[in-house]
């Protein structure tokens, strides 16, 4: 039996905080001691939206603030976003891992280098990985060198499956799409896909958001919003297609989903995609920022509705062979030992490295934000000097202008001609 402390920022709805509580749950079932430690505060409904919430408080898995830790020993504590890496030396532990969900150093603008920087760190500081993709094992031994145990996330088939009875039956005149994912993170492209979406045609389409919005946004049909899990499968039930065009990716979940409860998606080719879904076979695959084929491939599937009914049986088969959760969670026991045994760093050397590499951080962050700033000062005082050159340059025109078009210059008209003409004989410049 181990003691275990996931780390997490918080135990709101997503797919990242789904896939720990399901882990948390069966871990604890199996006789292990689970705690979720979170950084921000949480009260006790914060996990209502859960199928699990009673069952976790039941198997007595705990949810405390970082603060509550006090000196408390764990056998393994697991980080579980790249923040909480940070906060993870204030939990005393033999061991420590980090469960890497998606490579998060790809989520940053571009201009955003020293955070990127920062993120890329955590996955070079002797910490035990566990990641949920095949590709994000290739990429962290590939681009970090590290070496990673894999524990592919499960699904609740009791929750998705095509028995399910749906919200509204599907539509016999044509696909109903399904789009899912919030509106104020840009990678999951949403505003996009809802486009591409109308582009096709298609107005029989579905939103699912965590955010709160005008239900009445362009495009869509119906809006769900902070939808409970256990009530997806009734929306998926109801739909035809699910359309996720995401631009970054670590386990692709909800396509999955999908799957289970009979349907089929159209995605682009981001990273984790290839985990299970087949362009052309249970889906279709688009390259990544190509709407126009998007819109294409959703206009086919309406027209050609044999190649809709094929998709959807592929998935299905897709689906069958996937794992559940309680495999799922027996594997990433066997990752969590695994990992262990790679993980180097001890408790004072992991405060060591944060503090360094948060002091480095924050300072690039400042001497960053100074050079902006006297960048945009020195942009400034070059405008300012323009603006003042064009503006005497307009003055003397103006005076000129005058001069010219005063009585006195016309009288004086004939002194000057004389004047030209003598410096012409005289040689003289006038």
């Amino acid at each position: 039996m181990l003691d275990i402390a996931f780390l997490v920022a918080g135990v709101g709805i997503s797919g990242g905080t789904n896939t720990i509580l399901e882990h948390a749950a069966n871990i604890a079932q199996l006789g292990n001691r689970v705690t979720l430690v979170t950084l921000n505060k949480c009260s006790p409904s914060a996990l209502a939206w859960h199928p699990n919430a009673q069952h976790l408080a039941t198997l007595g898995v705990r949810v405390i603030h970082i603060d509550e830790v006090g000196k408390r020993a764990f056998d393994v504590a697991i980080a579980t976003f790249w923040a909480t890496v940070f906060h993870m030396w204030k939990i005393n532990s033999e061991s420590y891992l980090y469960y890497v969900q998606s490579i998060e150093s790809r989520f940053p603008s571009e201009d955003e280098v020293d955070l990127k920087l920062l993120i890329d760190s955590t996955y070079e500081m002797g910490l035990g990985l566990i990641t949920v993709a095949s590709w994000m094992t290739r990429y962290l031994q590939q681009v970090h060198g590290q070496t990673a145990s894999l524990a592919l996330n499960g699904i609740r088939k009791d929750i998705f499956n095509a028995g399910v009875r749906p919200t509204q039956v599907r539509p016999q005149n044509g696909p109903r799409l399904l789009v899912e994912g919030p509106f104020d993170v840009a990678f999951k492209n949403v505003p996009n896909t809802l486009a591409a979406c109308r582009d096709a045609g298609f107005q029989d389409v579905w939103l699912v958001t965590n955010d709160r919005i005008d239900p009445t946004v362009g495009g869509v049909g119906r809006v769900f919003q902070h939808v409970p899990m256990a009530q997806m499968n009734e929306i998926y039930g109801s739909c035809d297609v699910l359309v996720k065009l995401s631009l970054v990716e670590g386990m692709f979940g909800p396509p999955l989903e999908m799957f289970h409860c009979g349907g089929t998606a159209v995605v682009f080719d981001v990273t984790g995609h290839d985990e299970y879904i087949k362009d052309g076979v249970n889906g279709i695959v688009v390259q990544t920022g190509n709407y126009s084929r998007v819109s294409d491939a959703l206009r086919k599937l309406r027209s050609r509705p044999e190649i809709l009914q094929r998709l959807q049986m592929n998935a299905l088969r897709t689906a069958s062979e996937w794992p559940d959760w309680q495999q799922s969670s027996a594997c990433f026991m066997n990752s969590i030992e695994d990992a262990r045994g790679r993980a180097t760093v001890t408790q004072s050397q992991l405060r060591n490295i944060c503090w360094r590499l948060w002091a480095l951080f924050q300072t690039g962050r400042r001497l960053r934000a100074e050079e902006r700033e006297k960048s945009q000062a020195a942009a400034c005082t070059s405008r300012s000097l323009e603006v003042a050159a064009h503006t005497a340059r307009n003055i003397e025109a103006e005076i000129l202008d005058a001069v010219y078009r005063s009585n006195s210059w016309r009288m004086t008209s004939p002194l000057r001609a004389i004047m030209r003409s003598i410096y012409k004989v005289t040689g003289r410049a006038g």
